[in-house]
């Protein structure tokens, strides 16, 4: 079968091809019944319909699309570093795709970081993943569009920054463990406002840090700690550290929101609130005009 078309959806709906483009089109102020709506939408999923965002972008509107840039430091090679925000995209394409909007997925390196890809299309907003502070402002100067940025401290409240509320999760590992921790092992973040976050409370603690490059590095921080109590974040690096440690003495801080790939008797601290469906949330009402901005555009998930 050819390309579908808005006639074609029209057609199979028994509606005008003016009500299938301002239903897939999104466009506000138009009497359209919801049982019209939820029949068209419904009609051009199962017909395999798919937005001309060209056709969308030359005649001056939105592209549809929203652009996520996962900063990665390509010269650290580990088993967990390609699987941390695999659930994040996976939820958050999904969110946005009943929005209709699509998006673009692109890894930047973080020593060589190119953008031509993403700089030939027209894009509505900008998403970030640990992102350093440098490569966020050249990103930054590129886009004239939102951008939100994940898991990164950030001093600049023009740019809204989503970050977990990591000193609720080390009072709570403190309590699942019964104990002070005497160790924190984390995967390498390229933020160095998260970095510092993490060091300044292993330092006051009086604990071992390890920030893993390597699983290597991760069987050589284990030794001699088979009775120590310890924190570790992310899922999949505490599933390697598990083969390294009492599994029995770690909490893991769930910061991919993963928890389910864990033992169901493993300590663990799940963080309330969904960070692909606040990412979506805040993205749209910045795209469509609606976020009313207030103070230094932090939003801390609990």
């Amino acid at each position: 079968m050819g390309n579908i078309t808005m006639k074609d959806i029209a057609e199979k709906s028994n509606v005008s091809i003016a009500t299938v483009s301002y239903i897939l089109n999104h466009v506000k102020g138009q009497k359209i019944s919801d049982e019209t709506k939820k029949r068209v939408l419904r009609i051009s999923k199962e017909m395999g319909y798919i937005p001309n965002l060209t056709a969308r972008t030359l005649a001056g509107k939105k592209s549809g699309l929203i652009g996520i840039l996962h900063v990665c430091d390509f010269t650290i090679e580990n088993p967990w570093q390609d699987f941390i925000y695999c659930k994040f995209i996976n939820q958050i394409e999904r969110i946005l795709n009943r929005f209709g909007y699509h998006v673009l997925f692109t890894k930047v390196d973080l020593h060589s970081p190119e953008l031509n890809v993403v700089l030939q299309r027209k894009l509505d907003g900008v998403i970030l993943l640990d992102v350093c502070e440098d490569i966020f402002y050249k990103i930054s100067n590129i886009f004239h569009v939102p951008v939100l940025i994940i898991d990164g401290y950030l001093d600049d409240s023009l740019f809204h920054k989503i970050i977990l509320d990591y000193h609720a999760a080390f009072r709570k590992s403190e309590q699942l463990l019964n104990s002070n921790p005497e160790f924190i092992i984390s995967y390498k973040s390229n933020n160095q406002g998260l970095s510092n976050l993490i060091s300044s409370y292993a330092k006051e603690k009086g604990m071992d840090l390890l920030f893993a490059h390597s699983e290597k590095e991760l069987v050589e921080f284990s030794k001699g700690k088979s009775n120590a109590k310890g924190i570790v974040i992310n899922e999949f690096v505490s599933l390697f550290a598990a083969r390294y440690l009492n599994p029995e003495n770690l909490v893991t801080i769930c910061s991919c929101g993963s928890p389910e790939i864990l033992p169901e008797n493993a300590k663990k601290f799940v963080f309330e609130k969904n960070t692909s469906e606040v990412a979506a949330r805040l993205i749209l009402s910045y795209i469509e005009g609606r976020y009313q901005q207030s103070g230094d555009n932090y939003t801390f998930l609990k």
